[in-house]
């Protein structure tokens, strides 16, 4: 008769439950949304903090060998390196041994349990991406080729909590290389050192936040928040004794004035560029939406303001140009417009014929003179690459899903402009639960060069890509991006290797490469100067 190992490996037997919750944030996650702007924090969780208390710990336990846990370090000893845990489970599960589910059952938090964190994985991995056929490629989402290849990494818990599911123009999360934050119910913001120290800003609690964004390297920095009402806050951050956060609000402009939709700071200077629509005199509305930047946000000063663009709709995105003040902004009104530091109009495009623009991103690939652009439409589901003035649209990218409505992404560019990533928001079961990296290839013939489909156990609803990793120990000289996910129930940081995305030469070295067709040109677009 079979022997029960589940005494050997607890919390992986069909009675196994859900890790208790250690802090008042876990907590929440269990419990409906009941609005409270008053939410506690939950630590910085590692793998090797998941194991269950008064368990053995290192190599000894055999949970180590599943979750990817170590043995702790000395200050001096290098981080661990770990365990191959999904190659055991599935060595595991293929010999028969009953009553033992998936890593992925294994982590999914029971009925009023708080959300358990997505384990760290490191199964072996496929070195390439699915290749993407030149000029037009479609992409079917799950397919079987996709589903063979489908990817999963590494992955650290930050926080516990629940959030609304949902399509959002906006992100919920913002990093710095020493601060995470992300909006909690009832507008609140919650803000997390790397040390974790943490401070929850109560600025806007009439409303939820619509988008977030933060700028500075050290412990001193500045935070902008835009409410879903249209309110804008700018706070500044800092740090005590390594214990306390502290946040000053430095600018509060109210609903009524201007609704502000979408806000982004300058990737080096204290600019703050934001979209929103003005309230006209003597009308309830006015129907011209407009990109401004400003600047001298300081305690006790007034801000001066620059218009930079306009639409005739909601605007979606708003993106800096590189190494320049120039600004791209796209929207409802399906036109992308390119402006430089004075406000004046470099190029402006209905990428696809009218329909509305989900998003407008800037690669500006190592090695290349001009930027390019990369644009969303249909919930960015049809993603094209672009020549800066958008006279030229050298490659597009279709995402076939069961059903439209099976796919809405969130998109965004790795800071190098290696890694586009699109992010499903909608749960339409396994399949949905995804995250794709799309590789660019910018040489002299510009074009999505390979994608990758990712695993995930709970939906993202907003992400951003960074350089920086907020565990304080890891080794930044590997060449790793780290996405910040704020997901429907955690708060969680994916490592990606950049080499596992990409497409490593020709499948047959001997075959001839074809001859790459001229790219299309956009009819729409008439002739304009050059970027400066």
């Amino acid at each position: 008769r079979m022997a029960d190992l589940t005494r050997f490996f607890p919390g992986l037997g069909l009675g196994g439950s859900a890790p208790k919750p250690e802090t008042q944030e876990a907590a929440s996650a269990a419990v409906p949304d009941q609005g409270s702007a008053s939410v506690g924090a939950a630590p910085l969780m590692t793998p090797s903090q998941l194991t269950p208390p008064g368990s053995m710990s290192g190599l000894m336990n055999p949970l180590s060998l599943l979750s990817g846990a170590a043995p702790a370090a000395s200050a001096s000893a290098p981080p661990p390196v770990a365990s191959n845990g999904g190659a055991l489970l599935a060595m595991l599960q293929g010999s028969g041994i009953g009553g033992m589910p998936d890593s992925k059952t294994e982590a999914a938090p029971a009925p009023a349990a708080p959300a358990a964190a997505e384990p760290a994985r490191t199964a072996p991995q496929k070195k390439n991406g699915i290749t993407l056929s030149r000029g037009s490629a479609v992409h079917e989402v799950g397919n079987s080729e996709a589903s063979s290849s489908r990817k999963q990494t590494q992955v650290t818990h930050i926080a516990a909590y629940k959030f609304q599911p949902g399509y959002r123009h906006g992100k919920l999360v913002a990093v710095s290389p020493k601060y995470i934050c992300y909006g909690v119910r009832g507008g609140s913001i919650r803000v997390r050192h790397q040390s974790t120290a943490m401070a929850l800003l109560k600025g806007h609690t009439t409303s939820e936040l619509a988008d977030i964004s933060i700028t500075g390297e050290g412990d001193e920095c500045m935070l902008a928040t835009a409410t879903e009402s249209g309110d804008l806050f700018v706070w500044s951050i800092s740090i005590v004794d390594g214990t306390q956060v502290v946040a000053k609000e430095l600018f509060r402009s109210e609903a009524g004035v201007e609704n502000i939709s979408r806000l982004l700071w300058h990737p080096t200077d204290p600019v703050l560029l934001c979209a929103g629509v003005k309230k006209a005199e003597g009308e309830e509305r006015s129907s011209e939406w407009v990109v401004k930047a400003g600047e001298g946000f300081a305690e006790g000063a007034t801000p001066t303001w620059g218009v930079r663009s306009t639409h005739a709709g909601l605007v979606t995105s708003i993106c800096w140009v590189p190494e320049t003040d120039g600004v791209v902004s796209a929207g409802l009104d399906g036109t992308v417009r390119v402006s430089d530091a004075s406000g004046n109009t470099i190029a402006s495009w209905e990428p696809y014929g009218g329909e509305p623009v989900q998003s407008a991103l800037v690669a500006h690939p190592k090695g290349r003179d001009k930027p390019l652009l990369i644009t969303g439409s249909a919930f960015n589901r049809c993603v094209k690459l672009w020549s800066f003035t958008g006279s030229t649209c050298y490659h597009t990218l279709d995402i076939s899903p069961s059903t439209p409505d099976a796919f809405k992404a969130t998109a965004v560019l790795d800071p190098d402009s290696e890694l586009l990533f699109l992010a499903n928001t909608t749960d339409s079961g396994n399949q949905g639960k995804v995250f794709l990296t799309v590789h660019l290839n910018a040489d002299s013939e510009p074009r999505f060069e390979a994608l990758c489909e990712f695993d995930v156990m709970y939906t993202i609803l907003s992400c951003i890509a960074s350089q920086h990793s907020f565990e304080p120990h890891v080794d930044q000289s590997a060449k790793e991006i780290h996405l910040y996910t704020a997901q429907t129930e955690v708060v969680q940081q994916y490592h990606i290797p950049v080499e596992s995305c990409k497409n490593i030469g020709p499948a047959d070295p001997s075959e001839p490469r074809p001859a790459p067709s001229p790219p299309p040109t956009n009819p729409s677009a008439p002739p304009l100067p050059a970027a400066p």
